[in-house]
């Protein structure tokens, strides 16, 4: 899957993150689950692009995704 979207799908993040698909739906319900918490809508099985990216590929000295209480994605 081309990541032309804004929300990727288990595919697209088990092969980002060089994961099995089952790990991949993990991951997304993780996410789903933060994203939630923080007052946003999500769709099963689909992750916002922006915000998988920035919590597993954010550079710590270059700011990035604080989880102390809510989600904040630069």
């Amino acid at each position: 899957m081309e990541a032309s979207s804004r929300l990727v799908g288990a595919d697209y993040v088990a092969t980002k993150l060089d994961v099995s698909k089952p790990t991949a739906y993990r991951i997304i319900r993780s996410l789903n689950s933060e994203l939630v918490a923080a007052g946003a809508r999500v769709i099963p099985g689909r992750v916002n692009l922006e915000y998988l990216e920035a919590t597993y590929f954010a550079q710590p000295s270059r700011g990035g995704v604080k989880r102390n209480g809510g989600v904040e994605v630069d």
